[in-house]
């Protein structure tokens, strides 16, 4: 056994190591020799004192060696200098008597000694002993100094990943016991020979509880929540303080925060040793972007973060502060996307330290799931119970009822398949828009953000995202009046969908099946309506939530969203057209990230985009839209059926009762969406209108029914107009969008054919003999004989085709690519909707029974004439 004389020059070994001096030990020196001289007599049967093992703030630990177990053990005696001190040792042993976790150090024994100088006793206790310690800082030190060369900066990044790790579930483990540690930092986290860390020092530690009482806690200041050290400006990292706080009103968060400074100390030693390599490498990002996240958006701006590490350039002092912001997001906006929790903060460093952490909660992701199912000739669709259950929901297998294209198939016949597969197909891109976020091997964005519920949500609402579809929906949303829009539209019955009360072979509703844990999902519905907002003025950009929300949104409804991957591949095979080819399926998911910007109030968006090698891939999906809106969903027959049916809803009675029963409660009863849901098609869509319309619209739904569509009379082109003029196609549009206008030049119509039938003498051909024209004046004397129709291109506008690049591409970190601004699409912004224009074209639709004669009398430059007389009074 170690000689108490021998202990004690250990002792003034240790001081002299970590002062530099002896100014310390000798005030302290008196009370340790004889606080150790009792101690070791009530020990002594069962330990040997061995040497100094280590000094901290509050404490002195002493190796001791177990006889009967031949294990070495730690003493924790406090410092003399205050009493204070003495109390925190004190309130150690209260907590880690209470407390068992595998990282926190374990108490075997605890007492008390008399010292005759002291007014209260002197407490001791026996704990865990780290062998070879070293805190959390000295580790990470060594492992630099041992580093020759940048490719080891990998391994010493991972390891700290892990340490983080170990550290973070021991503090999540107090918290779940109401207890806050109050002094996490980089000295109070002890590292073994075997690179295992324990969370030490609970000194500090104190209860969470209602008293409303204050009582004093205590803190390092540098590593402080700005809660806790206001009024305080030192930021010595030495600096101890105490001050009174009620345990009503202690904060979980400000152990994160002191988390997080201490991860953002650690990364500035790296940064320090790899000045030019660490925004390269993955997991460096990583822990900064968590680091960022778990200050609780009370984050320094860059210029203070840059103040701090030139003052302390300027005194040759080792940087502490690592930049409290990533990339371009500012304070505010990490106040949005902060780490909430210390559970949380384990779920991010487990993402990390596990590649596959989403498998076990999400099997769908994985693409070697056994169970698929078949809905395109690309990859299957994961086929799991949870998945199943949803698409073998009524609410949802009424969507094999509903044409994907309408009434396409009149002009393309293989045009047949539906809503239904469509959705599993968009569902089937999600889960590997996902798998290609989760796994960017630059950006970590994603990764750290999405949580297994976010995953989840986004997954349900791919599949749902169409759930309020029925036939003829897109056509009845674009053409109906004001008092109806709201009715037609699709999303808000989707929304009206989820709260069904409908129930499957199993007597489950949709509800029960995504918000019971049982059945798979756990997930709470207003989530996914969240997802899949209906506002009739969306506003942009979202606030509140808004960073991770939009790009989550941005994933089922943007410029490249899963939606569109799946409708521009399957309506073009189905449609027999070769334009959805073009696109290069597999390098457009794989170059998929996060794009960063601002918008044009300043306002940092996080969205949906390709890395600069995914450029062409990307753009291609416009192409293709353009391509496939000129020759298929802007058909001149498929739209005239649109202008049809505005003339329908137009009159009759869909603002009034018919009996007892309004246009709302028969069109919804007709869905089911307040009973059982109905498999509806278009003939019972058409017979609803038919059943509200006037005789003339009854007319027009009877031809409809029929394809007996109306003729075109007119096409006018869009083409640029030079001074910035307004193009003649969108004066066109304009005035085709009021009321009067398809009244007015209908009559406009009917006076030059009644003007040119007295004006041409002699005999006329046979389309224009009496006979055959008195019929079409008369036709053209009731409503609705001549119709209007020019589609909006512009809708989506405000969304933006952006590109990043790659950090290595042209030797560009994150900082510097991101400071040298996002890349917006050229095609996107420039070609796209310049093309959508050109495809978007006006036209004069009229009776098929008078199509001939209008031609054969006025033919194409006398209807353009008509139109430009009345455009002009409706702009």
């Amino acid at each position: 056994m170690t000689t108490l004389d021998a202990l004690m020059t250990s002792i003034e070994e240790l001081y002299k190591r970590k002062d530099g001096s002896l100014k310390e030990f000798n005030v302290e020196q008196e009370i340790i020799r004889q606080a150790l001289q009792q101690i070791s007599e009530k020990l002594e049967s069962s330990y040997d004192f061995v040497n100094a093992a280590g000094r901290g703030g509050a404490g002195l630990v002493i190796e001791l060696r177990d006889k009967q177990l031949r294990l070495s053990r730690a003493l924790k005696l406090p410092r003399p200098r205050k009493i204070e001190l003495i109390d925190s040792v004190k309130n150690e042993i209260e907590h880690l008597t209470t407390l068992k976790h595998d990282n926190l150090v374990a108490v075997y024994t605890a007492g008390e000694v008399n010292i005759p100088s002291l007014n209260s006793p002197y407490p001791y206790f026996v704990m865990d002993y780290v062998a070879n310690q070293t805190d959390l800082q000295e580790a990470l030190a060594r492992k630099l100094k041992l580093a020759q060369a940048t490719a080891e900066l990998a391994k010493i990044t991972e390891w700290l990943a892990h340490q983080l790790l170990t550290v973070a579930k021991a503090v999540r483990f107090l918290h779940a016991r109401d207890t806050v540690h109050f002094d996490i930092k980089p000295g109070n986290v002890l590292v073994d020979s075997g690179d295992k860390a324990f969370v030490t020092d609970l000194g500090f530690a104190k209860k969470k509880t209602t008293e409303t009482n204050k009582i004093v806690v205590g803190f390092t200041l540098f590593y402080a929540h700005p809660d806790l050290r206001m009024g305080y400006e030192e930021m010595s990292s030495e600096n101890r303080v105490r001050r009174p706080w009620a345990p009503a009103e202690f904060r979980f968060a400000w152990d994160t925060y002191a988390l997080g400074r201490t991860i953002l100390q650690l990364l500035s030693q790296i940064d320090a040793h790899f000045p030019y390599a660490v925004m390269y490498d993955y997991t460096f990002v990583y822990l900064h972007l968590l680091a960022c996240r778990m200050l609780d958006g009370r984050n320094l701006s860059e210029h203070e973060s840059m103040r701090i590490r030139d003052e302390q350039r300027n005194k040759a002092e080792m940087l502490s502060v690592y930049l409290e912001h990533w990339l371009t997001l500012e304070p505010k906006d990490f106040a949005d996307i902060k780490s909430t929790s210390m559970s949380q903060v384990c779920e991010d460093l487990e993402k990390l330290d596990n590649r596959e952490y989403y498998l076990s909660a999400i099997p769908e992701l994985s693409p070697h799931y056994p169970h698929r199912v078949q809905i395109a000739a690309t990859a299957p669709a994961p086929f799991s119970p949870r998945v199943k259950a949803l698409i073998e929901h009524p609410i949802f297998l009424r969507l094999r009822s509903v044409k994907q294209l309408g009434i396409s198939e009149t002009v393309y016949p293989g045009c047949t398949h539906t809503r239904f597969e469509h959705s599993i197909g968009a569902f089937r891109n999600c889960c590997l828009y996902l798998q290609a976020l989760l796994h960017d091997q630059y950006n970590p964005l994603f990764r750290q953000l999405a949580t297994t519920k976010d995953l989840k949500v986004v997954l349900v609402a791919s599949l749902f995202h169409d759930l309020g579809h029925y036939p003829l929906a897109h056509d009845l949303e674009d053409v109906a009046p004001r008092s109806l829009k709201a009715l037609f539209k699709h999303e808000r019955l989707t929304q009206k969908w989820l709260d069904s009360g409908a129930i499957d072979a199993f007597r489950r509703t949709v509800r029960h099946i995504l918000e019971n844990e049982a059945e798979g999902w756990g997930l709470e519905v207003a989530a996914i309506k969240e997802i899949l907002q209906w506002e009739e003025h969306p506003s942009l950009p979202l606030e509140g939530s808004g960073l991770k929300l939009n790009l989550l949104r941005s994933v089922i409804d943007g410029p490249i969203d899963v939606d569109k991957l799946d409708y521009l591949v399957r309506d073009s095979k189905r449609a027999d057209l070769p334009y959805g080819n073009v696109i290069d399926l597999e390098r457009l998911i794989r170059s998929l990230t996060v794009v960063l910007t601002k918008d044009e109030h300043k306002q940092t968006l996080l969205t949906l985009g390709t890395y600069e090698k995914g450029q062409s891939a990307a753009e291609s999906v416009t192409f293709a839209r353009y391509q496939l809106y000129q020759a298929l969903y802007w058909h001149h027959a498929i739209r005239a059926v649109r202008p049809m049916l505005r003339e329908v809803l137009r009159f009759g009675s869909f603002d009034k009762a018919k009996g007892k029963v309004t246009f709302d409660d028969a069109f919804e009863t007709l869905l089911g969406v307040n009973g059982d849901p109905k498999e509806v098609t278009v003939e019972t869509v058409l017979a609803i209108l038919e059943r509200f319309a006037t005789d003339d619209g009854r007319e027009l739904v009877a031809m409809v029914r029929s394809r007996r569509f109306y003729k075109r009379l007119l096409t006018i082109h869009s083409h640029l107009e030079e001074g910035g003029k307004v193009s003649f196609v969108q004066q066109f549009r304009n005035a085709q969008r009021h009321e009067e206008f398809d009244a007015a030049l209908q009559v406009e119509i009917r006076n030059r054919l009644d003007a040119y039938m007295s004006s041409v003498p002699g005999p006329k051909p046979s389309v224009l003999s009496k006979d055959r024209v008195d019929p079409v004046l008369a036709e053209l004397q009731k409503p609705g004989r001549i119709l209007s129709d020019c589609p909006l291109p512009s809708a989506g506008s405000h969304e933006k085709l952006r590109f990043a690049l790659e950090p290595k591409r042209r030797l560009q970190n994150y900082a510097s690519r991101v400071r040298a601004g996002e890349r917006v699409s050229e095609v996107w912004q420039q070609v796209y909707f310049r093309l959508l224009e050109i495809a978007s074209k006006g036209r004069v639709y009229c009776h098929p029974d008078i199509r001939d004669s209008l031609m054969a009398a006025l033919g194409p430059e006398g209807i353009q004439e008509a139109v430009k007389k009345v455009v002009p009074i409706y702009n």
